[in-house]
C-alpha cells in the first residue's frame, strides 16, 4: 500500500471516530465518579491508598529524568513523557486527597501530557518527523484544551467530556493501526502487548472499584490497583520509546 493510501486510511478512521463521538449528546462528569470505595485516612491523608498508589508515576518520572537524561536528551518527547508522569503522580495524588471536579483538572492535565507525548512519538517514529513541532504542538494543545473545555462547561452545569474522551481513547485506536500499516526498521512494537494489556486491565479495575475492595476483604480497591497497573503500563511505554532511540 502506498504511503498516501496508508495516510488516507488513518485519517479516515480518525475522522470516523471523531464524528461518532460528536454525534453523541454532551457527556457531563458523573458526580458519583468522585465516590471511591476506599476512603481510608492514614497519617492525616484522606483516601490514603488512592493517594499513595500514585508514587509509581513519581518514581518512574524522577528515575527517568535523573538517570537517563544523557541517553534520551536528544529526544524531547521522552523527556516530556517523563515530566508528565511526575506531574501525573502529583496531580492524581492531589485529586484523590480531595476528590472534586476542580482537583480533577490537576489529575487530567498531566495525563494529557503522557497520552499526547506518546502518541506524537509514535507518529514521528512510524510515519514522519516532518513538521513534528507543528503537529506535535497542535495535538498537545488539543489535549490541554479538551480538559479545560470540560472544566469550563462544568462551571455552567453543562459538562461535556466528549473532547477528553477522544484525547484519551482515540490514540488507543490509531496506534495499533499505525503499527500495522507503517514500517519502521527499529520496530519494537512487541511492547504494545504489555502497554495495552495493562491499560485494559487498569480500566477494568477502575470500573470494578467496589467489587475488588469487597473481594480482597477491604485490603485494596480496584482504583488503587488501577494506579499501580497504569504505572506499569507507562513503564513499558517509556521502555518502548527508549528502545526506538537505540
Amino acid at each position: 500500500m502506498k504511503f498516501q493510501y496508508k495516510l488516507a486510511l488513518l485519517i479516515s478512521v480518525a475522522t470516523t471516530c471523531v464524528l461518532l463521538v460528536f454525534m453523541m449528546s454532551p457527556i457531563a462528569q458523573d458526580t458519583n465518579y468522585h465516590n471511591f470505595i476506599d476512603n481510608t485516612t492514614c497519617l492525616n491523608i484522606s483516601n490514603f491508598n488512592n493517594v499513595i498508589s500514585n508514587l509509581g508515576f513519581i518514581i518512574l518520572g524522577v528515575y527517568g529524568l535523573i538517570y537517563n537524561m544523557k541517553k534520551i536528551a536528544d529526544n524531547a518527547l521522552v523527556l516530556i513523557l517523563l515530566l508528565g508522569l511526575l506531574l501525573t503522580g502529583i496531580g492524581s495524588g492531589y485529586y484523590h486527597w480531595e476528590p472534586n471536579n476542580f482537583t480533577l483538572v490537576f489529575d487530567r492535565l498531566p495525563m494529557v501530557i503522557v497520552f499526547m507525548s506518546f502518541f506524537i512519538f509514535i507518529i514521528s517514529t512510524y510515519i514522519s518527523k516532518k513538521h513534528l513541532l507543528i503537529y506535535g504542538s497542535i495535538l498537545m494543545l488539543m489535549g490541554f484544551g479538551s480538559v479545560l473545555y470540560w472544566s469550563y462547561t462544568e462551571s455552567f452545569n453543562e459538562g461535556d467530556l466528549r473532547p477528553y474522551i477522544l484525547v484519551q481513547f482515540l490514540p488507543m485506536v490509531l496506534i495499533p493501526l499505525i503499527l500495522i500499516i507503517f514500517k519502521n526498521k527499529k520496530n519494537k512494537s512487541f511492547y504494545i502487548f504489555p502497554v495495552f494489556g495493562c491499560y485494559l486491565l487498569a480500566k477494568l479495575f477502575e470500573y470494578f472499584d467496589k467489587e475488588v475492595f469487597t473481594f480482597t476483604n477491604e485490603i485494596i480497591s480496584g482504583h488503587t490497583l488501577k494506579h499501580i497497573i497504569s504505572a506499569i503500563a507507562t513503564y513499558y511505554i517509556y521502555k518502548w520509546m527508549c528502545s526506538l532511540q537505540k
